[in-house]
């Protein structure tokens, strides 16, 4: 399971910037959509987002970040 914090750090913090939308947006894409998807490959370090035909490979270290 994702926690909430690091949810919130790969919608806000990888994702909104990388597709260049808006934290609400992006949000939108993830919750009501569901165009956005968000699997956990690692338990708590690494992640893939898919949105709009494109995929972003996230490695989170041991402070989140």
């Amino acid at each position: 399971m994702i926690t909430d914090a690091t949810l919130q750090l790969l919608i806000e913090g990888h994702a909104s910037p990388h597709w260049n939308m808006s934290i609400a947006e992006a949000w939108h894409q993830y919750s009501s959509t569901k165009a956005m998807k968000i699997t956990e490959i690692a338990v708590g370090s690494h992640y893939v987002i898919t949105f709009d035909g494109g995929i972003l490979d996230v490695l989170l270290d041991d402070d989140g970040m």
